[in-house]
């Protein structure tokens, strides 16, 4: 399913993943116990068996990195690329993601500054919700709140919003995949490359960066037409039915490898050297990215128009998630909490907040739609003056 190009099913994998972050945070909240593995009880099974995938928001971490990865290896491998591009390409993630940033960082800084953060007046008699003061716990001024904008997140993380830890491996990661895209494109030796360098990442860098890796690694499967050492061969057997079948089933058990617990199904896999949660949920959500571009049926479930909607504004849900969750969501719990019991005030708070979340998402998406766009026009305007 592509329109110009564009692979619409993956913006409907992308809705969903939003979805799991949105889920995992209320998880962490209202229900830690489906989470935290130190937590006894029936909920503790969600965070110590497969069934985490369902709670656990870094399976959408993952699939964003991986999804990365994939996406600049489709461009290089399929569009003529210099080094100039190059350039102008890392200068163009800074400002895609950089406007995204401020803005949910700016409203953070007014809740937090108007007192509409409820999150840590929230109680549970079952858990410990210590972990919560961490959250939003800075200094409200304007150096910090400009620092915290335009250049910690970038290259640590945000001291403002805790899920933005992740837009410093988006940066950093997509540059280092291009590079290697387009110096290893044409190289028969380009697959093991890949594989020597991830080994060489898990030394001097961390997990995350091999997960980028690993979605190259698709897209060169996918869309190299390069011949490389046994290519034909194995991109052949890929490729076929009965193995797409049995890769979707090695996909799905690798992809819920559990983040808080050794659990028994994956034990042996942590007797390796070097491997962790991180590696074998990333190699098993790139293994169900191939499998998605290898099945029609696929395809068609993650391109229902719905889902499609939400997947084009994923990133400005995960912006503004959780800022929304601190202060809307928390206060419409204490709210109801006093005229409800404790789970019902929960799904009414979270049920209400989901909207308001997926409304100004969709507000937020447009206002970056515009703003990338003005980007674009004074860039062009430059360029054009340059020339003159």
């Amino acid at each position: 399913m592509t329109t110009k190009g564009k692979l619409v099913y993956l913006e409907g994998m992308r809705a969903l993943m939003a979805l799991n972050v949105i889920i995992c945070h209320l998880v962490c909240v209202y229900y830690p116990q489906m989470y935290f593995a130190e937590y006894n009880g029936p909920l503790s099974y969600f965070a110590t068996t497969p069934l985490s995938a369902l709670v656990n928001g870094n399976v959408a971490v993952v699939f964003f990195f991986a999804l990365t990865g994939f996406l600049v290896g489709k461009s290089v491998f399929l569009k003529d690329v210099d080094v100039n591009s190059i350039r102008k390409k890392a200068a163009n993630r800074y400002l895609r993601l950089m406007p995204v940033v401020v803005i949910a960082t700016v409203f953070t800084f007014a809740t937090m500054k108007l007192g509409l953060q409820y999150h840590l007046d929230i109680t549970n008699e079952n858990v410990n919700l210590n972990f919560l003061s961490a959250y939003c716990n800075f200094d409200v001024s304007i150096g910090n709140l400009v620092s915290n904008s335009l250049f910690w997140p970038f290259v640590d993380y945000s001291a403002y919003i805790g899920p933005f830890w992740t837009i410093s491996y988006e940066l950093w990661g997509y540059v280092i995949v291009f590079l290697m895209a387009y110096t290893l494109k044409d190289s028969k030796y380009r697959r093991i490359a890949y594989f020597v360098i991830m080994a060489v990442m898990l030394v001097c860098l961390d997990s995350y960066y091999c997960v980028f890796v690993m979605g190259l690694l698709i897209a060169d499967l996918a869309f190299n037409s390069k011949p490389t050492v046994f290519g034909k061969a194995y991109s052949y057997l890929l490729k076929h039915k009965a193995v797409v079948s049995v890769l979707f089933f090695i996909a799905s058990y690798f992809a819920c490898c559990p983040m808080q617990g050794n659990s028994s199904l994956y034990s042996f896999w942590y007797k390796l050297p070097l491997v962790n949660h991180i590696l074998l949920r990333g190699f098993g959500i790139s293994l169900f990215l191939w499998v998605v571009v290898n099945s029609k049926i696929l395809q068609k479930v993650f391109s229902i128009k719905p889902l499609v909607f939400l997947g084009e504004m994923s990133f400005e849900t995960y912006a503004i998630h959780w800022p929304l969750m601190l202060t809307c969501e928390a206060g419409l719990f204490l709210v109801f909490e006093k005229h409800f019991n404790y789970n019902t005030a929960t799904l009414l708070s979270f049920a209400i907040t989901l909207v308001v979340i997926y409304i100004l998402s969709f507000l937020f998406n447009r206002l970056i739609k515009r703003i990338n766009k003005a980007i674009y026009n004074l860039q062009t305007k430059h360029l054009d003056t340059a020339k003159t």
